[in-house]
């Protein structure tokens, strides 16, 4: 057995009294459980249920998008040429953003209103679209470009850029491009 005993995917959180955590979803509900007033969950029930909806659908589905656009945050194409089953999850992801969208009268960037578990679901979304230039409307690429903005998707990135080698699974033989650079409340790039 590991140091980590029956854990066998990433993420895995070992919590300070030894609890092991192995699935994202898990570990979100754990954090939730552990810090109650942290907002990994809206507090609105409604709220609430939709978020816990998107996370699951992110956390199970959108198989073409995971497997045709590896996640990497150190690279950027300008054209992966995305196949119909990424264009179709692409759709999809685009509706259930609208969806949640349309159920908060926020006026931030975040799908339901403050930033909660299912933003952080969607962060690796968010940098596959920038990163192989994924086609998405507008409403998708201001999502895209609040993720790119938020300062902790910035540091994830910087620590992806000096950690680790690049994997050869997620070279792909396409037109590179820089990394979109995050825009500020003005558009302006920062």
């Amino acid at each position: 057995m590991s140091e980590i005993g029956m854990a066998r995917t990433v993420p895995t959180l070992v919590t300070d009294d030894g609890a092991v955590i192995s699935e994202a979803a898990a570990i979100a509900e754990e954090l939730a459980t552990r810090h109650p007033d942290a907002g990994i969950w809206p507090s609105d029930p409604k709220t609430r249920a939709i978020a816990r909806t998107l996370l699951s659908e992110m956390n199970t589905g959108f198989t073409s998008l995971r497997s045709e656009c590896p996640m990497s945050l150190r690279v950027c194409y300008s054209d992966s040429a995305p196949s119909t089953d990424v264009l179709a999850d692409l759709k999809r992801l685009e509706a259930i953003w609208a969806y949640a969208r349309s159920h908060e009268s926020s006026d931030g960037p975040w799908l339901l209103g403050e930033y909660c578990a299912a933003d952080a679901f969607f962060a690796p979304v968010a940098g596959r679209i920038a990163g192989y230039s994924l086609p998405v409307g507008p409403e998708a690429s201001a999502y895209v470009a609040a993720h790119l903005a938020d300062p902790a998707f910035r540091r994830w990135r910087a620590m992806g850029m000096v950690l680790g080698p690049d994997l050869p699974w997620h070279r792909k033989d396409y037109p590179k491009t820089d990394w979109p650079r995050p825009q500020t409340s003005c558009g302006k790039s920062s």
